[in-house]
């Protein structure tokens, strides 16, 4: 378990860390390229697009190959969109490139689920999930702290740079495909991939998760921004998104370790969790101070973006022929609310004002909750 999950975490953190850093740089790129909030959204809105387009055809191909092709093909592109993305003379040039990001996303993602599939027992799968799913809100930590170290003393640029470094090491720890633990071959796959992976009850599922990732991915990207609206320091914000971050990662490992145990009900949690995102976003609508603030900030990031591997690992379970194509399905949810979400949390925050788009927030996480409440009644899985 120790390296295969490592280097999910490794790879996802490098793929993930672009996107970051769009948001944690957002002041910097305002400034030096006129990228405004509703041009930040729609960079973030694109790449998400193209995660969600491309995740199904990245599940495929994990099913056809195994999981180490993808990984590494994903990361490789990560490091060079991040290198491109460092030379931006424009928003255009930035937006296309980061763009282009959602295609590693998608093969990183779905090479993960396919190896942890292939390679880990039952009984320690939701553990897996955890750990490698916190590796997203550990990218957004490292954007975090990108501002008051590369991006205070040297410029954006040489944060970007720094992403395309660390994917390139990556790759270096990402192992040739092993010995299947389990039976798993394309003929099933693909077969799983046709009854399971595309069933209406994922689809649902992926609808209601695809919610609360709108909201959780607006406020990765813009909590930043909002925290500055608020009165707050470069360096202070930065560090709230950090510990925001911090508390995301602590949620993904704990509700990893407890979904391991016997009788547990993952897609309940995530309705749980989503309900108190929802409290957090309610409460950063509101002209609060800086401490209540930072404290909704942390459940919104901790709670209302704690459960994405509960929901990778409810959709392989319900679809253990087809791992990489169930994967394919969640992350399109994902990615399809990772593209709506930054795009109306821009919009609302550019023309009306952030409070109203933290109330956008709140509503978002209350209608995943509800969803998910239908997908528990028809998914295989408790």
């Amino acid at each position: 378990m120790g390296r295969t999950t490592a280097a999910a975490c490794a790879a996802l953190t490098a793929a993930m860390l672009p996107v970051f850093l769009v948001g944690a740089l957002g002041d910097h790129l305002r400034r030096d390229l006129g990228l405004g909030e509703a041009g930040l959204g729609a960079i973030v809105t694109a790449l998400f697009v193209v995660a969600a387009v491309s995740a199904p055809v990245a599940g495929r191909l994990a099913e056809r190959t195994g999981p180490a092709l993808p990984l590494r093909v994903g990361v490789l592109g990560a490091a060079a969109l991040a290198a491109v993305a460092a030379t931006a003379t424009g928003a255009w040039y930035l937006g296309v490139a980061l763009a282009t990001v959602g295609v590693t996303i998608a093969l990183v993602d779905t090479g993960a689920a396919r190896a942890f599939a292939d390679q880990i027992a039952d009984d320690r799968l939701g553990t897996a999930f955890g750990i490698k799913e916190a590796s997203v809100p550990a990218a957004s930590l490292l954007a975090g702290l990108a501002v008051p170290t590369l991006a205070a003393g040297i410029g954006w640029r040489s944060a970007f740079l720094a992403a395309a470094v660390v994917a390139v090491g990556v790759v270096a720890v990402v192992p040739r495909d092993p010995p299947r633990r389990r039976g798993h071959t394309p003929a099933v796959a693909d077969e799983g991939a046709r009854a399971g992976a595309t069933s209406g009850a994922i689809l649902v599922f992926a609808a209601g998760i695809g919610l609360g990732a709108g909201a959780a991915t607006a406020t990765a990207t813009f909590l930043v921004p909002a925290m500055l609206d608020r009165g707050m320091g470069a360096t202070a914000a930065g560090l709230t998104l950090s510990g925001a971050s911090v508390a995301s990662i602590l949620a993904r490992l704990s509700l990893g370790c407890w979904a391991d145990r016997p009788a547990t009900q993952p897609v309940h949690a995530i309705t749980v969790m989503c309900l108190v995102g929802a409290a957090g976003g309610a409460v950063l609508s509101a002209p609060v101070p800086a401490l209540p603030a930072i404290l909704a900030a942390t459940v919104v990031l901790g709670a209302g973006w704690g459960w994405t591997g509960l929901a990778f690992l409810a959709a392989v379970r319900a679809n253990p022929a087809a791992p990489g194509a169930a994967a394919g399905t969640v992350l399109s949810g994902l990615g399809a609310g990772g593209a709506l979400g930054p795009l109306a949390y821009g919009a609302l925050a550019g023309r009306v004002g952030y409070a109203a788009a933290w109330a956008a927030v709140a509503g978002a996480f209350l209608a995943a909750g509800a969803t998910s409440v239908v997908a528990r009644r028809r998914l295989a899985v408790p």
